[in-house]
């Protein structure tokens, strides 16, 4: 089951995932940790590749708006923090991707989560190429040493059978 983790935005209090505006030398996916951090009191390791971008419309003070683009990065979650900057400001909870995908409000993010879920799955269900082999000389190897069973088995008998013939005949 594939997770996402939403917080809730401080004016309308719907939900979207931690984001913020680019902070001054930090890469991209640096920024989005630092602003998942702050928003959401968690920490972990950042992709640095980004899983895509979308546009929405900021609200700035009263009713001006900018619009901005995200872009969006997975984190794997190590640490979940009971205290963290704007805790008081803002909720947090974890969602069934599916679930995550259809509460966020911009189209474009809804995709993300779900391609996201979906490369996830898709990866959590693979058996790598090179453990594949590593299994079949396994069993390989497990075959013939069934078969030396077999045949120890078969000669083991036929010893077994010549020692209590070669009783029977001396009493």
């Amino acid at each position: 089951l594939v997770e996402v983790l939403l917080i809730a935005s401080r004016d309308t209090r719907r939900w979207l995932i931690p984001q913020g505006w680019p902070i001054g030398e930090m890469l991209p996916s640096e920024g989005a940790a630092q602003e998942a951090f702050e928003e959401a009191g968690i920490r972990g390791a950042v992709q640095s590749v980004s899983l895509g971008s979308f546009n929405y419309e900021k609200r700035l003070r009263g009713s001006t708006f900018q619009l901005c683009r995200v872009a969006v990065f997975a984190l794997e979650v190590t640490e979940t923090l009971e205290k963290w900057p704007e805790a008081h400001e803002r909720e947090r909870r974890w969602f069934p991707a599916e679930e995550a995908a259809a509460l966020v409000g911009e189209t474009v993010l809804c995709e993300i989560i779900r391609d996201f879920a979906r490369d996830q799955l898709e990866r959590a269900t693979q058996t790598p190429t090179h453990l594949r082999e590593v299994l079949q000389k396994i069993a390989t190897a497990l075959r013939r040493v069934a078969g030396l069973l077999s045949e120890c088995e078969h000669e083991a008998r036929w010893s077994l059978n010549q020692l209590e013939s070669n009783w029977q005949s001396r009493t």
